[in-house]
């Protein structure tokens, strides 16, 4: 994966202009061989609104900001060659899927700041408190990650994805506390509302998500980037799912007191309640 960054210091993007980075930043290797009339048509945007951008971010023309793309680009990666010889051969298996989620865990890699992941860490280790918000099909990470957090004796809180109910538990959020947010490409109205409170309030959040670059509104205190695949395919949960085991492990790992009585609590209610739940 390139390095290639915009330098966007003391520059006021437009709505528009923050789809189109994210857009380069999810699709940086195949940006050079594309015309301006291609990434306009994938971008579904005008080819005027797409000159006005690149010249907006400081490149005179399209060709100008494809040469600063390439001078960053390594060689195809490893994701790439995988696709291009899965198209070639025209052929699916269970193994070359398997083999496509380990290039998306991968993707996931080069991509994740170990900076932001060792605080992510730090801020859930340290709070007592966890809201967790997931909607639609992240509401199973969601409900994974409180599940795994547990062990560690937090209170974590379920946030509900719409309606009333969501300004309930948004009403019940206390200084001191956290939000955890799984938000994945076009972020919903709910969790930018979320995340708008919790700004409002001072509540800190971690921000988990598929955009390599996030606009002010829709950025937490810390921002973990998971791979789920590109536009046109399937959208994977297994490098999220990992990224879930990541955290769990390296905050197991940098407590200074992990629970010694979880286990041996679970052990003696099977034992007391083994003939009302069987085992």
């Amino acid at each position: 994966m390139s390095d290639f960054r915009f330098q966007l210091d003391g520059v006021t993007l437009t709505q528009s202009d923050e789809k189109i980075i994210d857009y380069i930043y999810q699709h940086i290797s195949t940006i050079p061989y594309l015309t301006i009339d291609q990434l306009a048509k994938e971008l579904e945007v005008s080819i005027a609104t797409l000159s006005r951008f690149v010249r907006h971010v400081g490149y005179p023309n399209f060709k100008e900001l494809k040469n600063a793309i390439i001078a960053h680009e390594s060689i195809l990666t490893p994701a790439q060659k995988f696709q291009d010889a899965l198209s070639l051969s025209g052929t699916m298996s269970a193994k070359s899927l398997l083999h496509q989620q380990q290039e998306y865990i991968d993707k996931t890699i080069e991509n994740l700041s170990e900076h932001d992941i060792n605080k992510a860490v730090k801020m859930i280790r340290d709070t007592q408190v966890i809201h967790i918000f997931g909607k639609g099909a992240s509401a199973g990470p969601a409900e994974l990650l409180s599940f795994r957090i547990k062990c560690f004796q937090k209170h974590t809180i379920r946030l509900h994805s719409s309606g009333s109910e969501l300004f309930e538990d948004l009403a019940g959020i206390r200084p001191g506390e956290l939000i955890v947010i799984f938000a994945f490409y076009k972020i919903s109205v709910e969790a930018k509302v979320v995340l708008d409170h919790a700004r409002k309030m001072k509540i800190p959040t971690i921000l988990v998500t598929d955009r390599l670059y996030t606009e002010h509104e829709t950025r937490g205190d810390v921002n973990l980037y998971v791979y789920r695949g590109g536009n046109s395919e399937h959208h994977s949960m297994t490098a999220l799912v990992a990224l879930i085991d990541a955290l769990v492990v390296l905050i197991a790992n940098s407590s200074k007191e992990v629970p010694e009585n979880t286990t041996a609590d679970r052990n003696e209610l099977r034992e007391r309640y083994s003939k009302q739940i069987p085992l």
